[in-house]
């Protein structure tokens, strides 16, 4: 009865030996890419002043949900 049995190996992972360039210039793509990156916040990004109002609301609600949970 070897059914129940696993049959696979323990996943190894494989040395992809990439160039030190590679690694680094990624790095320092990454690195800049965070420092440009602003993303605003909501108030910022939705004008409509219904919409404003319908998302105050909802993160009001889902505070006092998350307090009586």
């Amino acid at each position: 009865m070897t059914g129940c049995v696993s049959a696979r190996s323990e996943y190894q992972r494989p040395n992809l030996n990439l160039p030190h360039q590679f690694n680094s210039h990624f790095s320092d793509a990454a690195k800049q890419a965070q420092t440009e990156l602003l993303i605003p916040s909501w108030e910022q990004f939705i004008q409509d002043p219904q919409m404003k109002n319908v998302i105050e609301i909802a993160l009001e609600k889902t505070a006092i949900y998350t307090l009586l949970r």
